[in-house]
């Protein structure tokens, strides 16, 4: 999609100039096109599937063994509370009065760990579990970005409201690579006789995945941009795991 789009960008090439002067011609000495952007991005990836497995595999075995057992802790409950985020930091170039192109790569982990001891139907022994989920997403590449307005100008500002002002919607799309991986390690036994079971399974996958994002870009000063957006995230394969919405927030330098 992005190697698509950047294709039909060689009719606008003529058009390059200040990205704030609508007249055309060279950019001011100090006005560069290249930037640096950091920044971070809440994800909420469906699980489908591994919200499936875990109830089917832990909750209704432990369930069973120990009646009073609650279901464990996913990235579903770290999901639903927004508390998936990836930093991510990239490079990018304003083209013209109206498109922007960048690459940009992330990477993040998390872990989620359920300790509980509960009566078990042996007798009434108790049950203890120990369940620990980790995970690891890592992504790279490009993406191209069009405003229908024209992309910020950017000066000096002496206030908020003319920050606000200034501000320029954009619509646009990501094409990447991922890397995401999967580790669960769960143990239960009986403090009396010892460990009953203990198993290990780990999985990864590398999918491609396109995005699609509608955001705002907010002048701070001559050389930096406030960026936020929403986005759809669309993965080729495992989509009813890793597809899903998401918010994103960064911060442009231009050198």
């Amino acid at each position: 999609m992005f190697f698509a789009l950047t294709a039909s960008l060689g009719s606008v090439a003529d058009e390059v100039g200040n990205p704030g002067d609508d007249s055309g011609g060279a950019p001011a000495a100090d006005t560069s096109r290249w930037y640096v952007m950091f920044g971070s991005t809440n994800n909420h990836p469906r699980l489908d599937d591994a919200q499936k497995q875990i109830d089917s595999e832990i909750n209704r075995t432990f369930r069973f063994l120990a009646p009073g057992f609650d279901d464990v802790k996913t990235f579903g409950d770290q999901r639903d509370d927004l508390l998936i985020w990836t930093p991510y930091m990239g490079v990018g170039c304003v083209l013209s009065k109206r498109w922007d192109v960048f690459v940009q790569g992330g990477f993040s982990s998390g872990k989620v760990c359920t300790r509980a001891t509960d009566p078990s139907i042996l007798f009434l022994l108790p049950l203890h579990t120990d369940v620990e989920i980790k995970r690891q997403s890592f992504f790279i590449g490009a993406g191209v970005a069009f405003f229908p307005f024209g992309v910020v100008e950017r000066h000096e500002f002496d206030s908020l409201k003319e920050r606000l002002k200034g501000t320029r919607p954009f619509v646009a799309t990501t094409l990447h690579w991922n890397y995401l991986s999967f580790d669960a390690k769960v143990k239960a036994g009986l403090p009396p006789i010892g460990t009953l079971s203990e198993i290990k399974q780990s999985e990864s996958w590398n999918p491609w995945s396109a995005g699609v994002a509608v955001g705002l870009d907010m002048p701070v000063t001559r050389h930096s941009v406030l960026s936020m957006n929403v986005q759809q995230n669309y993965f080729f394969d495992q989509g009813d795991d890793f597809s899903g919405p998401g918010i994103s927030l960064s911060w442009k330098r231009f050198f």
